[in-house]
């Protein structure tokens, strides 16, 4: 299973609603953590290309859209506990 670091933008013409449907996007990949309000860690069978290109159709014609592999070496500082427990379980 691949670990991906998410982190998008809307930006206009996008609103709410499109950010809504980005975020639903995101959760359907599948087990996925959200280390703060704009960065998503996701596990998934899909390389990056596919998740982008998923994301790409749900997003605005002017969002900005970051897909990056992770990998098990990682140090944070004043992350909620059970984000640190789902890196912890395994990138």
């Amino acid at each position: 299973m691949n670990t991906y670091l998410v982190s998008f933008e809307t930006l206009p013409p996008s609103l709410q609603i499109q950010e809504d449907i980005l975020i639903n996007a995101i959760k359907m990949f599948g087990p996925w953590a959200r280390p703060n309000s704009k960065v998503w860690l996701i596990k998934t069978y899909l390389t990056r290309e596919q998740v982008i290109e998923s994301l790409r159709a749900s997003a605005g014609p002017n969002d900005k859209i970051l897909v990056m592999s992770v990998n098990n070496d990682w140090i944070a500082v004043n992350l909620p506990n059970d984000v640190v427990n789902w890196m912890k379980s395994g990138l």
